[in-house]
């Protein structure tokens, strides 16, 4: 005589197994989808915000103690400038330079100054490309010629 367990007991223990398999797949699932969609939602609002944002470059002033950079913030959204480029025109160079966050309310203006030598050395008859980048990432250059 074989004794094992009976067809309606191998059918109820393989019913719950497929279940839970199920349960937690469609859980994992459910999990995965929230965590994409609050990161397209998260990129989508700094996106529109970005796109209120408008910082420009007025002027740019280079004198013996540095570069003074005159921007305002044209837009309908508050910016924050991080970071300054400098683009030396003759080699192409390219120079992060470390400045204090600026924060610009629509319609504020400000100036950042970049000290000669201390942070950057500018050369007569050079021409420099100046990138002001948001913390959004909007980017806005200005070409000036120093004399």
């Amino acid at each position: 005589m074989k004794r094992g367990i009976s067809e309606t007991v191998a059918t109820l223990l393989t019913l719950v197994i497929v279940v839970s398999l199920g349960i937690t797949v469609l859980s994992w699932g459910n999990q995965y989808i929230t965590t994409l969609r609050q990161g397209v939602e998260q990129q989508a609002y700094i996106t529109r915000e970005t796109i209120k944002e408008r910082p420009i470059i007025e002027h740019i002033q280079v004198n013996s103690t540095g570069a003074y950079i005159f921007v305002r913030n044209v837009g309908f959204s508050d910016s924050v400038i991080d970071s300054v480029y400098i683009e030396r025109g003759s080699d192409g160079n390219i120079t992060l330079i470390s400045v204090p966050p600026i924060s610009l309310d629509p319609g504020d203006a400000s100036y950042i100054l970049i000290r000669n030598v201390t942070d950057y050395t500018f050369v007569s008859g050079e021409t420099y490309v100046f990138t002001l980048v948001s913390k959004r990432g909007y980017k806005v250059s200005y070409t000036e010629l120093v004399e």
